[in-house]
């Protein structure tokens, strides 16, 4: 299992950074399947931590 945190000053940055980590190490024409499992503030900063499957194949998209 593969954990990834996106981090910002808002909960939509926070989210948008997790998006472009998961955009780096993905491969084209393989979006994975992605599960956020908590998003969290600590004094004004947000973090999202995510899951991460890249073996999609024969499963229903979420």
């Amino acid at each position: 299992m593969t954990f990834f945190v996106g981090t910002g000053p808002t909960e939509l940055h926070a989210h948008i950074d997790l998006d472009h980590r998961i955009t780096a190490i993905s491969q084209p024409g393989t979006p994975p399947a992605v599960t956020v499992l908590d998003v969290t503030c600590s004094d004004g900063h947000w973090a999202v931590l995510a899951t991460l499957n890249t073996d999609t194949t024969g499963k229903e998209p979420r």
